[in-house]
């Protein structure tokens, strides 16, 4: 039987100070000299440290997650800075891509940070909200499981009227990314696509709580 690991309250105690005081180390930077945060924020990521998530978190939360990742989309990062990365990517990504705001900075700064597929092409699908799909967005996390993208259309996307579900036949040069998925749900099979990338050969399906119906081409 494993020992149990008991935590000295005092040492916790002393942890939780320290990171609140870089927190607010990370806050004031950010507002006087943004491109000292910005550089911070690269020279974690390429030391592959575990802080990089809270310093981005501080940057969501300043508004300057933009301003950050066109940055980074210039520069280039080693292999085992990208697979750190990844691990990020899989558990805070839709805030990531929510603070930045703007898909053609993060797509770009994704080809650097994450490490690079190398497989063939593939199916893949998205449960896309009705409300993006009918202005034209498509999202960048797609699944080679037809059924876990229908769960996303069906339930966690499907707001504002329902959603979407979206396949593609992706080409290898639109794959940015595979990110594991043992440290997530397990069942999303999840592909990092640019969508810039993607070509005219996808099909769709409207998706409700109560029926689908097909729908034309996108």
């Amino acid at each position: 039987m494993a020992s149990r690991i008991i935590l000295d309250p005092t040492t916790v105690a002393r942890e939780m100070a320290l990171r609140k005081v870089e927190v607010q180390g990370w806050k004031r930077l950010i507002q006087i000299d943004l491109d000292a945060a910005i550089m911070l924020l690269a020279n974690l990521i390429c030391e592959g440290s575990p802080r990089t998530r809270g310093l981005l978190e501080v940057f969501h939360e300043r508004a300057q997650s933009k301003a950050a990742f066109e940055y980074l989309s210039t520069q280039e990062f080693d292999d085992s800075a990208r697979q750190a990365f990844l691990f990020i990517w899989a558990a805070v990504a839709h805030d990531i891509r929510r603070g930045v705001a703007d898909d053609d900075i993060l797509l770009d700064a994704l080809w650097n940070l994450l490490p690079r597929y190398s497989g063939p092409s593939l199916r893949l699908y998205r449960g896309e909200p009705c409300i993006d799909f009918d202005a034209g967005r498509r999202g960048i996390c797609w699944s080679s499981d037809r059924k876990a993208a229908l769960i996303f259309a069906q339930g966690r996307n499907a707001i504002a009227g329902g959603g979407v579900l979206v396949e593609t036949d992706a080409p290898p040069d639109a794959i940015i990314a595979q990110v594991s998925t043992e440290s997530t749900t397990g069942w999303e099979f999840e592909h990092i696509v640019d969508h810039r990338k993607l070509g005219e050969n996808s099909t769709t399906r409207i998706v409700s709580r109560d029926y689908v119906r097909v729908c034309p081409r996108s």
